[in-house]
């Protein structure tokens, strides 16, 4: 299955680097991890998120296709 980044209140290039690739799930698994690095900065701000697209699985079904990551405020 492919997933990818898409905006939310948080920006790509300004708040985290955008991502996307393929998850594979060996038989049994039903979570899997996607990294999206988060671009730092020292500005307090409330905090952002940003989405995670799912497309195209194979032999399976998505009880959703949209997820959605926090980026949690940590400057003073």
């Amino acid at each position: 299955m492919q997933w990818a980044t898409n905006d939310g209140t948080a920006f790509e290039g300004v708040d985290y680097v955008s991502g996307q690739d393929t998850l594979s799930f060996p038989a049994g698994f039903t979570a899997r991890l996607a990294g999206v690095q988060v671009v730092g900065d020292t500005v307090s701000e409330p905090s952002e998120f940003f989405f995670v697209n799912l497309a195209n699985p194979t032999n399976a079904t998505l009880a959703d296709d949209e997820g959605r990551a926090t980026i949690l405020n940590d400057d003073g």
